[in-house]
């Protein structure tokens, strides 16, 4: 069932992304700075609710951490427009969105008693767990490089043909 709501996702995100002519590289840094302060800030904002609220459901911290990390991503995909994209590069960067979109979205759901066993029978999140590092840096890379060719200057192009 994870597996084909991931599917799904990530259909999405393609279509948005190549729709509305955004930056799917900027929204995959996004995502990376997002699990950050998700890191860094969950903690303190979750201390900062009453505690009657934190104990009586699993529902509000999650919701905490979803807030945190995709609102950045969400922020990022409705003002960055790009002028020229690469269609593969920009192809290639929405599908890897979409899947690190699923797979920490999935990491902050897991705690929660509906998707805790639908998540650890997940054959696709099983499969690529051990590869975590590796995907993330080269989605960097990819980021990075779907952001460079894809930002050129109009006057760039100008310039080279004079």
């Amino acid at each position: 069932m994870i597996d084909i709501i991931a599917l799904a996702v990530v259909l999405l995100v393609v279509l948005a992304v190549m729709l509305r002519r955004t930056s799917a590289g900027v929204g995959v840094l996004a995502l990376l700075a997002g699990v950050l302060l998700d890191q860094l800030l969950s903690g303190w904002l979750i201390g900062l609710l009453p505690h009657s609220i934190i104990s009586t459901t699993a529902y509000v911290p999650v919701v905490v951490h979803l807030l945190v990390t995709f609102v950045s991503v969400a922020a990022c995909l409705i003002a960055v427009k790009i002028s020229r994209p690469n269609v593969v590069l920009s192809l290639l960067t929405s599908l890897v969105l979409g899947f690190l979109i699923v797979f920490f979205g999935l990491k902050i759901i897991a705690p929660l008693p509906v998707v805790a066993n639908a998540a650890a029978n997940s054959g696709l999140l099983t499969f690529l767990n051990p590869y975590q590092n590796l995907i993330l840096s080269a989605s960097a890379v990819l980021a990075l490089m779907e952001m460079v060719l894809s930002h050129r200057s109009a006057g760039f192009a100008a310039k080279k043909k004079r």
